[in-house]
């Protein structure tokens, strides 16, 4: 891959680009070029760096947060990504919990009692 559209980055990695535009606007990334169509260009590093921000962004850190580390040291960044680790743990428990409890509801609505019932379990376990 030398340099790749805006268009093509959008589609082959099914990104918006508006979000690719929000973070040009915060100086997360810039454009290496244009097309003599006007059409921006991205390169290589350029494009590893928006999937990787992309990923940053689905395990929970702002934009905001982005841009205090996304430069810095791999050692930074490490580091950081091992401070997210306990938060994505508990929110991995918080989902199998509601998972469960969303499959105790569907055994109770077969109930005659089941309002009582689901009301207790709410209750409960306080979901």
């Amino acid at each position: 891959m030398n340099q790749m559209s805006l268009v093509a980055i959008c589609k082959e990695y099914r990104l918006s680009r508006r979000a690719i535009q929000g973070y040009e606007q915060i100086g997360l990334v810039k454009p290496s070029g244009k097309t003599k169509y006007g059409y921006l260009l991205y390169d290589e590093n350029t494009v590893y760096k928006i999937l990787f921000i992309k990923h940053l962004q689905n395990i929970g850190f702002t934009l905001r947060e982005i841009t205090t580390f996304i430069d810095e040291s791999n050692d930074v960044i490490k580091r950081k990504l091992e401070e997210k680790i306990p938060e994505l743990e508990s929110n991995i428990s918080k989902t199998k919990d509601l998972l469960s409890y969303s499959k105790k509801i569907i055994k109770l609505l077969d109930q005659e009692d089941y309002k009582e019932q689901i009301y207790q379990i709410t209750k409960k376990e306080n979901v």
